[in-house]
C-alpha cells in the first residue's frame, strides 16, 4: 500500500527575470548571480534564515519554499520590501543594459516532499501567476520600477488584507490571471512597490556575546520583548564599543589611499546611521547575514541583536505577531 508522505503548509515564492531572452548570454552570466544575491538578501531582510529555504534554480528564475510555521505578517512585508530595496541598490551599480527587473509570485498551500522536489498545487499556481500577462503588464506599465508582485487570492485575504504593518492592501489591485495555453485562470492581486527608506539587512555587527548579554539583561529588567528592546540596547552597546575601540587609520604614505581596519575586524563601512546603506560595499549589494531588521508596529525597521536563545521560530526572532500557518 502506498503511503502519502507528510504534508506541511508552506509559502511558495517564484522570482523571474523580466525579458530575460532579450539579453545576450554575456548579460545572463552577470544577471543570474545578481538574481540569487538580491533574492537571498530579501529573504534575510524578512527574518528568514536562507539555509532554511528550499531553492530550485530555473535558469531565469528561482522557486523558493519558505520554511513552515513562519510569522507571515512579518515575513511577507519584509520579503517584498526587501527585494524591492535590494534591486534598487543592486541596479545602481550595474550597467544599464544589465538592469535587473523581476516579477515575483507568492502563494500558500499544502506541500508534500517528493523525489524531484516538493509536490503541491501552490507551486504550480505560483509558476502560473508569475508567467501571467497580468503581472507582466503591471511591470511594463511602470518602467521606472524594478519589481512587480502577484499574490494568490487566499494569501492576500489571509495576510495582506488584514492590514498588518508593512503592506497596504489598498496598493494591491485585483486581477484575473490567465494562461490560456495552460487552461489556467485564477483571481490574484498585483502590486508594484516603490522602494522605501528602511535599511536593508546588513552585516551582523552586534552578534557578540557582550551584546547578547546586554540585550538579555535589558529585556529581563524591562520585561519587554527582544525585538522591541534588542535594537535599542544593541545600539547603545555598539556606541560604547566604538567609544572604547576607536578605529585605526592606516596610511601607506599616499593621502588618497586609506585603509580603515578596526581593532576587532569590524568593517568600516556598514549600514549604521551616518553610513549610507547603499554605499561602499564593494559589490552590488551588502553581504547578507542572519542579522536583520525587525518589523515593529509602526512599520519601521531597526537593527536587532540576534540571539539564538531568543529564537522561537525559523525567523530567528524571539517575537511573533501571530497569524502564521502551521499545516
Amino acid at each position: 500500500m502506498n503511503l502519502i508522505p507528510p504534508a506541511e503548509r508552506r509559502i511558495c515564492v517564484v522570482v523571474d527575470i523580466a525579458k530575460y531572452s532579450a539579453h545576450p548570454t554575456t548579460d545572463h552570466l552577470a544577471m543570474a548571480p545578481q538574481l540569487r544575491k538580491v533574492t537571498e538578501s530579501a529573504v534575510v531582510h524578512a527574518g528568514v534564515r536562507w539555509a532554511k529555504v528550499e531553492v530550485q534554480n530555473q535558469g531565469d528564475g528561482l522557486l523558493l519554499q519558505l520554511p513552515p510555521r513562519i510569522n507571515e505578517p512579518q515575513v511577507l512585508p519584509g520579503l517584498i520590501n526587501g527585494l524591492c530595496l535590494a534591486l534598487q541598490q543592486s541596479n545602481r551599480r550595474t550597467l544599464a543594459s544589465r538592469r535587473l527587473r523581476l516579477r515575483m509570485a507568492l502563494t500558500q498551500g499544502i506541500q508534500h516532499p517528493g523525489p524531484t522536489g516538493a509536490i503541491g498545487d501552490a507551486l504550480i499556481v505560483a509558476c502560473r501567476l508569475v508567467d501571467s500577462q497580468s503581472v507582466r503588464d503591471a511591470l511594463d506599465s511602470h518602467p521606472d520600477r524594478d519589481l512587480a508582485v502577484i499574490v494568490s487570492d487566499n494569501l492576500y485575504l489571509d495576510v495582506i488584507a488584514q492590514k498588518y504593518p508593512g503592506l497596504d492592501p489598498a496598493e494591491f489591485t485585483a486581477v484575473q490571471a490567465e494562461i490560456e495555453s495552460k487552461s489556467f485562470a485564477a483571481k490574484a492581486w498585483v502590486h508594484v512597490p516603490v522602494p522605501g527608506d528602511w535599511p536593508l539587512a546588513g552585516p551582523r555587527l552586534l552578534d557578540t556575546p557582550a551584546a547578547r548579554r546586554i540585550a538579555a539583561l535589558g529585556r529581563d529588567a524591562a520585561g519587554l520583548p527582544g525585538a522591541a528592546l534588542g535594537g535599542i540596547v544593541g545600539g547603545v552597546a555598539w556606541q560604547h564599543h566604538q567609544a572604547a575601540h576607536p578605529p585605526r587609520h592606516v596610511h601607506d604614505g599616499s593621502p588618497a589611499d586609506h585603509a580603515h581596519p578596526t581593532d576587532h575586524g569590524t568593517p568600516a563601512d556598514h549600514g549604521l546611521p551616518g553610513h549610507p546603506g547603499d554605499a561602499h560595499y564593494g559589490d552590488d549589494i551588502p553581504e547578507v547575514s542572519e542579522a536583520h531588521d525587525s518589523h515593529h508596529a509602526d512599520g519601521a525597521y531597526t537593527h536587532d541583536v540576534y540571539s539564538d536563545d531568543a529564537a522561537s521560530d525559523d525567523t530567528g526572532y524571539g517575537h511573533g505577531a501571530g497569524g502564521s500557518h502551521s499545516g
